[in-house]
């Protein structure tokens, strides 16, 4: 199983279904495109954060998003990745709307996802720069995890 590291809060967002797209500067492989990503919460956070995302939680996560750090706290799946050759409308707003204009610069990669299943615990584990292959008993302790969430 691929896996993808993010900073929180931002992890904690995409698993519990309040952000749908991660921004990143390349495109995924194509056989990335349609296959389940573990989201992996990177070891520290994201320090520029405000306080208050700091403290979002999933839907079903009673672990504040500062201490769900170092393992793989959920998944999703990856429907597509949309380059950005435009500073268009929608993604002004949102920029603005998260206070984070600099985020959206004509030439980013916009990764889509959907089907996010949020893990109540971090399955602790290390991150990697880029898309990673996940231990095979990492793996096998996502795949239960996403069995019982069902």
């Amino acid at each position: 199983m691929l896996a993808l590291s993010i900073k929180q809060p931002w992890a904690d967002a995409l698993v519990g279904g309040r952000k749908s797209i991660e921004i990143r500067g390349w495109r995924p492989p194509r056989h990335a495109i349609g296959q389940t990503i573990a989201i992996h919460a990177g070891k520290l956070p994201d320090r520029h954060a405000p306080l208050r995302i700091m403290r979002l939680r999933t839907r079903e996560a009673t672990v504040p998003a500062h201490e769900r750090c170092g393992g793989v706290i959920g998944v999703a799946r990856l429907i597509e990745a949309r380059t950005y050759a435009a500073y268009s409308e929608w993604l002004r707003d949102l920029a603005l709307h998260l206070n984070e204009p600099e985020w959206f610069e004509v030439g980013l990669v916009g990764w889509v996802f959907d089907g996010q299943i949020g893990f109540e615990r971090a399955i602790p584990s290390r991150g990697q720069l880029g898309l990673f292959d996940l231990p095979l008993d990492i793996e096998a302790a996502v795949r239960n995890l996403m069995m019982e969430k069902g």
